[in-house]
């Protein structure tokens, strides 16, 4: 019971300290476009944090699994190999970046290489953190690694607010905040892991075929989710002006906010619906825990979505009682402050309702997809995926300003929804795993 609730307090907090970088959006705000630089960035590496969920769960699954010496031999050997092939994908990632930096620069309105060249090194540790903190998971390890993810959060947050002291509101010292948290997270859990990966460093083959065809499923299945959760911070640059920017990206990290609000309600569900399953419980049971979160999702996260749409609609009165606290005693310099930036805090509250109404959308995907990643219905995945690329491709060439954009955004989160709706309510396909390798085998 404590190392729940002590889970529970870490994973909770640490996306508090996290979202708490953002909170230095105004320090941002006085550069042209420098917080909008600094969430495209953070863009980029969430596309690469979406493989984090499905690789942390592979090894905390194989770690859990590994009762003798030489099993966890094994299972340090897969994790070694598995961090050699990230290097070699980075490696090659890097140079295909360095190669088309011109492109790159035109499209993200970049001036410098300096941010890019920090966000690609964060990538690389990011791949690497969630196979640590998988084993530490694995092993029941649940102080550390809930430690884990403090010192990630924290650190983010406290060498960003050091640097941006010390260099001024940029986007470089909020990305090297970034890379600083995940680089202290990381020293943490290989400390933790230490006879794990050091009794997997002799050599041994890694039949990445058979592992991959076992464990690709439950590793690409949260990228459907991410995608559809920040790839619209990959394009929303090239067709906005520095103003722009800083406030679309200010709009959009709000309407994330209610994902990472409403996630810890699917957290909760998908290890029920597993026991439920493991024990052949009736599916009227599994589908009435599906249908009591997916309405406690849809209802709050409904009402936060009311709200943004209010204050939307009543954007004059609002400002109207701003303005009336110009001269306060207290909040009177603050309020000075959004005076200045009127035109941009409409333009971002204008945009709230629609990605509120796409966060939603999100937000009850996501409970079904758990679901279907539960059952192991991995075959109903595919239709997803189609439905993001057409986002991706749509997104790449459709939108001409950030309302058409984030309009976008809110359709396709809204045709996710209806897919997988329409997929749960089909009789069931379950997909039959391969059985891993033996141990002999694998060694």
């Amino acid at each position: 019971m404590r190392q729940g609730t002590w889970m529970m307090f870490s994973n909770t907090f640490a996306g508090l300290l996290m979202f708490g970088v953002h909170l230095m959006a105004p320090a941002m705000m006085g550069s042209a476009g420098e917080y909008g630089l600094f969430v495209a960035l953070l863009g980029m590496l969430h596309l690469v944090m979406s493989l984090a969920p499905g690789i942390q769960t592979v090894f905390a699954h194989e770690s859990a699994a590994a009762s003798t010496p030489q099993q966890r031999c094994v299972v340090g050997q897969r994790a070694m190999a598995f961090m050699k092939g990230c290097l070699g994908l980075w490696v090659v990632s890097f140079a295909l970046v360095w190669i088309a930096r011109s492109q790159v620069f035109d499209h993200f309105k970049f001036q410098r290489f300096f941010p890019l060249g920090v966000i690609l090194v964060a990538g690389l540790f990011q791949l690497w953190l969630p196979i640590l903190m998988g084993i530490l998971q694995g092993c029941q390890r649940f102080t550390a690694l809930g430690w884990a993810l403090l010192i990630h959060g924290g650190g983010r947050l406290a060498i960003a607010s050091v640097l941006i002291v010390m260099l001024g509101g940029s986007a470089d010292a909020a990305i090297m905040g970034v890379l600083g948290g995940i680089f202290v997270a990381l020293i943490w859990s290989a400390l933790g892991t230490r006879g794990w990966w050091v009794a997997g460093s002799s050599h041994a083959p890694m039949l990445w075929g058979r592992w991959m065809r076992d464990m690709g499923p439950m590793i690409l299945a949260p990228v459907i989710f991410q995608l559809m959760l920040v790839a619209d911070m990959l394009f929303f640059r090239s067709i906005t002006t520095d103003m722009e920017s800083n406030y679309y990206g200010l709009a959009g990290t709000i309407g994330r906010g209610m994902v990472m609000f409403l996630g810890p309600l699917v957290g909760v569900m998908f290890p029920k619906l597993v026991l439920q399953r493991a024990q052949e419980i009736n599916d009227e049971a599994r589908n009435a825990l599906v249908g009591s979160t997916l309405k406690v999702t849809f209802l709050v996260g409904g009402l936060i979505g009311c709200f943004f749409l209010l204050c939307a609609f009543w954007w004059g009165p609002i400002w109207q009682a701003v303005q009336s606290m110009e001269s306060h005693p207290v909040m009177g310099t603050f309020i000075q402050r959004l005076l200045t930036h009127e035109e941009g805090f409409k333009l971002m509250i204008s945009l709230l309702p629609w990605f509120a109404g796409g966060m939603l959308c999100l937000c009850c995907s996501q409970v079904l997809m758990s679901r279907m990643l539960a059952e192991r219905e991995y075959r109903s995945l595919i239709r997803p995926l189609l439905i993001v690329f057409a986002y991706l491709i749509s997104l790449g060439w459709l939108p001409d300003n950030v309302h058409e954009m984030v309009q976008l955004v809110c359709i396709f989160n809204a045709i996710l929804l209806c897919v997988l709706w329409v997929s749960c309510h089909r009789p069931r396909q379950r997909t039959i795993l391969h059985q891993p390798p033996s141990e002999s085998s694998s060694s």
